[in-house]
């Protein structure tokens, strides 16, 4: 479990600008319009060091371009916690230094969400996409599947088709054979379970 070392990473925690410590389930969102600079804004219950991890973010891209954003790795956040000194600012894992990667490049792509013309709310409640009725099931499905990121992540072999939905069960036609095309549906079940928060979402290429 990540324990917090320097005054930096202690001081990010207890006195966090863009984060909003509570016990509701953990969300994250944009505060300006396109063209304002951006504002990453969190709130909720999460771990001490993604907490830290969260709020160093905002304020290295706070008021800037969606390049910033694009550009920030765990590396220049893992810099930035720590004390002139040099002092870690944390004592992580290597499975918690892999799940920080995860979670930084999970927010590079939500955020990239509000940036386009698709719309996909970002802050689902968890359970809120299982209990919509099919044919919402089924045009959110669709909308998502003309994000940029999936068609970023496609380019090249064809886009996913949706072929049915049973609750959580996402049918798809899409290419499968090979380690790469299975690869990118790996990227895709996990992008879409991050951005509906649905962990138990199950894409089937058929």
């Amino acid at each position: 479990m990540g324990v917090l070392i320097s005054k930096q990473a202690k001081n990010l925690f207890e006195s966090p600008k863009f984060v909003i410590k509570d016990e509701t389930h953990w969300t994250y969102w944009k505060a300006a319009e396109s063209g304002a600079g951006l504002h990453l804004r969190f709130k909720g219950h999460n771990s001490d060091w993604k907490i830290v991890l969260s709020e160093a973010m905002s304020r290295l891209c706070e008021g800037k371009e969606m390049e910033r954003l694009e550009q920030l790795d765990f590396r220049e956040i893992d810099s930035y916690v720590r004390d002139r000194n040099s002092e870690a600012g944390w004592d992580l894992s290597e499975a918690e230094i892999k799940e920080a990667n995860t979670y930084i490049n999970n927010i590079k792509i939500g955020i990239n969400l509000s940036y386009t013309e698709v719309k996909i709310p970002l802050e689902w409640t968890s359970g809120q996409f299982k209990k919509l009725p099919l044919p919402e099931k089924i045009k959110t499905l669709k909308s998502m599947f003309q994000n940029p990121f999936v068609q970023n992540l496609y380019r090249g072999i064809g886009l996913p088709t949706l072929l049915d939905v049973e609750e959580l069960t996402v049918y798809i036609q899409v290419s499968y054979s090979t380690d790469d095309e299975r690869g990118r549906l790996d990227d895709l079940q996990s992008w879409l379970s991050f951005i509906l928060k649905e962990p138990d979402l199950n894409l089937i290429p058929e």
